[in-house]
């Protein structure tokens, strides 16, 4: 069993598991840690509702928050799936939870970059060089009549 670490905080995903599955709405869960670049770690939850049971992610999150230590609250968040993943000898296979995620991201990730891409507006005029000699507020008064109609992005590569 791989633990999940919360800034150097150990979460044993065993503990969490079984606070979720004594609650009467839940039949199955797992949790894993999701990668994040501040804390190292955030523990998400897997979860498999009961037959004809209502419970949504945040009554999940409260029900859990309430009985254990701040760090191992379920900050990476909950998500409801039909059947946890398990081996024959009904081992949970995190492996497969962990990869599920982290493609996700991946594609939030691929997502986002064509998203700004997309919003990035495109001039119909050409870029406009500055010279080395002026700075860019200095050129903008000397050249302001010339370039008067167009709008202007700077952008400053350090």
């Amino acid at each position: 069993m791989s633990s999940c670490f919360y800034f150097f905080l150990q979460v044993p995903p065993a503990e969490l598991e079984a606070l979720l599955i004594s609650h009467s709405a839940i039949e199955d869960a797992a949790v894993i840690g999701v990668p994040d670049t501040r804390a190292g770690e955030l523990p998400k939850a897997f979860v498999v509702k009961k037959a004809n049971e209502e419970i949504t992610e945040e009554d999940i999150i409260k029900y859990i928050e309430e009985r254990v230590a701040p760090h191992k609250n379920l900050r990476g968040g909950v998500e409801f799936i039909d059947k946890i993943p398990r081996s024959l000898s009904g081992k949970i296979l995190r492996r497969e939870l962990k990869e599920k995620v982290i493609a996700e991201l991946m594609n939030v990730v691929d997502n986002r970059t064509k998203e700004e891409e997309h919003n990035v507006i495109r001039s119909k005029n050409p870029d406009v060089e500055i010279p080395d000699n002026l700075s860019w507020t200095e050129f903008v008064f000397q050249y302001f009549d010339e370039y008067e109609d167009r709008e202007a992005v700077v952008s400053f590569i350090m």
